[in-house]
């Protein structure tokens, strides 16, 4: 009985271990875009020569990479003023007449997502122009690419952080390089070069918040996250991470689409997570905010905008970040989102039995118990 328990409480040492790394590579992000910068500045050419024969593209990936499809869309349409759509792969493959001309965008960290594979295979037999988003240039799908690129994250680690960073900051470079609009080009190029500084004064500035939240989400079993724009698509992260850390019901809302129908649904227990950048959306989201104080929801801010919300704040906590455009508020918006799933996994002392990234380590524990 003695060695059986020594063992459990190894494995569980070990899990919070594992939690912990995963915290810790979180962190490191703002090391890993300052190297991709390089990479980017050095075959810039190569990838604005690529972008500028086609003025149509297909963004497709599944999971995180169709976050990341769904916020390359949003920058090449807005700010490089080219037709952009964005696809699950899967619905890709079986739900749209698969086009002739244009470049397609298959966003895949490790390469070897089957339906995005598919889609780079079939897309090239049909004449499209291939681009791979990868993490690694060893990855299977280069086979069908004339393009590829390759964020370049040495040892990911946990559930996708880094390799979806990366990922969203490639796409910002390309987009603002291909502006047309040289006054917002000089703006983004400069909030852009400066993002990873920036991210890295969220990650240490944020961080007594964060815990103050992890303590909070602790006791809950549901997550709502609601944004509009980029900030949907941060909820859209964020919402995943909760599911594969904290096996938490999540769940993503658009803005709109949640001051339309969401609120009926939610009771006391609930907890709402606001992100709102400065933007479009600020008002929006004032107004969302007044409303689940009204009635009594518990609500966290996930803003660079603070004092936006100052007077309807009502006790609200906030997580807050360094404030850039609202086009690039996703880049930094997830890593809170991200580092608040890990610290309440640890918060709550979950054994990662399931974890997604922890199937060896879950099932020795599961074989102890």
């Amino acid at each position: 009985m003695g060695n059986k328990q020594s063992l459990q409480s190894w494995c569980m040492n070990l899990a919070t271990k594992f939690l912990s790394k995963s915290l810790e590579h979180i962190k490191q992000q703002p090391k890993y875009l300052k190297k991709l910068r390089e990479w980017l500045n050095k075959n810039e050419n190569m990838l604005l020569d690529f972008f500028d024969q086609e003025e149509t593209l297909y963004f497709v990936g599944c999971g995180d990479s169709y976050f990341v499809a769904l916020y390359g869309r949003l920058l090449f349409e807005l700010i490089a003023s080219k037709n952009a759509f964005a696809e699950n792969s899967y619905e890709f493959l079986n739900y749209r007449k698969i086009p002739e001309n244009g470049i397609i965008v298959t966003i895949s960290a490790s390469g070897r997502t089957g339906r995005t594979v598919d889609c780079a295979k079939i897309a090239k037999k049909k004449g499209l122009k291939v681009v791979t988003l990868i993490n690694s240039k060893d990855s299977p799908i280069t086979k069908y690419s004339d393009l590829n690129i390759i964020t370049g994250v040495p040892n990911p680690y946990g559930p996708p952080s880094s390799t979806s960073t990366t990922a969203l900051y490639s796409l910002a470079y390309i987009s603002i390089k291909l502006a047309k609009n040289n006054m917002l080009k000089k703006t983004l190029e400069t909030q852009l070069l400066n993002l990873p500084t920036l991210m890295e004064t969220t990650i240490i500035d944020a961080q007594n918040a964060i815990f103050e939240t992890a303590k909070i989400l602790t006791e809950k079993s549901k997550v709502y996250l609601v944004g509009a724009g980029p900030g949907y698509i941060t909820s859209l992260f964020g919402a995943a991470k909760f599911r594969e850390a904290l096996w938490a019901h999540s769940i993503s809302f658009e803005a709109e689409e949640f001051h339309h129908y969401g609120l009926i649904s939610l009771d006391k227990e609930d907890i709402v997570i606001l992100i709102s950048p400065t933007g479009k959306s600020t008002q929006k989201m004032q107004r969302i905010h007044s409303a689940l104080k009204k009635i009594g929801i518990n609500t966290i801010l996930l803003t660079n905008s603070s004092e936006e919300f100052n007077a309807f704040n009502g006790g609200s906590l906030i997580i807050n970040t360094q404030k850039v455009d609202e086009i690039l508020s996703t880049i930094i918006d997830i890593v809170p989102l991200q580092m608040l799933a890990i610290m309440t996994a640890i918060e709550k002392g979950l054994p990662v039995t399931g974890f997604r990234y922890g199937r060896i380590l879950s099932s020795l524990i599961e074989y102890v118990k």
